[in-house]
């Protein structure tokens, strides 16, 4: 793709007098604070060290920039960042298993009480733990904060629908038969007090936590763990963490969720669960044509390397989406 600099003017506005910096404070009682690493050196003044997790808004108009060469709805950058325990309370085990995570391994799912799709590691403590209460045959996680009890389909006192309560009454309405609604039931999570647990667990306030992890797929893309210093500078271009090279182009593997969402919706609407309408589905198939035909100009216009490996694997892409029928009712 073309050289294209976003940040040099960004960078040039802000005047730094470095002479200033070095004699405003003895450089050797300022790192002599930071090796404490403790709140000056986290969250005090930047001669310390870090100066606190604080934003100023300076990098607002690189993302409207982005935003706007790319057509994209929104920018940011977070998910890599778990590979870096220095910013995230996350406890060994979990690490590890967003390590060793495979393609495979994270998954665009239903397990949100809040019946919102959700991105999870189907190989996290939590998913075990539920899939374990499942074989056991007592479905359901123990509502322990009830952050998530919403639904009175059951009862007057809204319950959460990831609860054994709520499961055990569900599931006896539905035959053993019906696999796909019954799976809609069981695949629910205890996100209010899992999704806490990294650090609960880490910090020892429960060692007996059973974390959920949610990152999103580009996770796949790292599997060593990182210092902040290192995340910063991947971010910035002076090195690279990324450990799968070869990896499609982000566009790629954007168009790719959103044709794999269109396909589990219609699988969806053709079990009988809730699912959007025939119309609706169209619409976001031809907005995706659309998106493929962007996407073949803009390659042509503004891409020098791997151009072709783009348009190829572009094309593919289109085949799938060609495939894809829409034989709902």
């Amino acid at each position: 793709m073309a050289h294209i600099d976003f940040i040099q003017d960004i960078h040039q506005k802000t005047k730094r007098d470095y002479l200033a910096r070095v004699n405003a404070y003895p450089k050797a009682l300022a790192a002599k604070r930071a090796k404490k690493f403790d709140f000056d050196y986290w969250d005090g003044d930047r001669k310390f060290g870090y100066g606190g997790y604080k934003y100023d808004g300076r990098w607002k108009i690189l993302a409207k920039r982005l935003i706007k060469h790319y057509q994209l709805d929104a920018t940011g950058w977070a998910t890599p960042f778990l590979m870096v325990p220095e910013v995230v309370n996350i406890d060994p085990e979990n690490l590890q298993k967003l390590l060793k995570a495979k393609v495979g391994d994270v998954v665009l799912n239903a397990s949100s009480p809040l019946g919102v799709p959700f991105w999870n590691l189907i190989t996290s403590v939590s998913e075990y733990a539920r899939r374990e209460r499942i074989a056991k045959g007592r479905p359901g996680a123990p509502c322990m904060k009830g952050y998530a009890k919403i639904n009175t389909e059951f009862t007057k006192e809204p319950i959460c629908v990831a609860s054994y309560q709520y499961q055990k009454l569900k599931l006896s309405q539905l035959p053993e038969s019906a696999k796909a609604l019954r799976d809609q039931v069981l695949c629910k999570s205890c996100l209010c007090h899992d999704l806490a647990g990294c650090a609960t667990r880490q910090l020892g306030i429960d060692r007996q936590a059973k974390p959920a992890i949610c990152p999103g797929p580009n996770i796949l893309n790292f599997s060593k763990v990182a210092k902040l210093e290192e995340m910063v500078g991947h971010i910035y271009g002076r090195l690279s963490l990324l450990t799968n090279v070869k990896r499609s182009h982000m566009f790629l593997n954007e168009l790719k969720l959103h044709i794999d969402f269109l396909k589990d919706e219609i699988k969806k609407s053709a079990q009988g669960l809730a699912a959007r309408s025939t119309k609706k589905l169209q619409f976001a198939k031809d907005n995706l044509y659309q998106g493929i035909e962007y996407y073949q100009k803009l390659a042509r216009t503004h891409f020098t390397k791997q151009k072709n490996k783009f348009l190829h694997e572009l094309n593919q892409l289109k085949d799938m989406l060609d495939h894809v029928v829409l034989d709902v009712v």
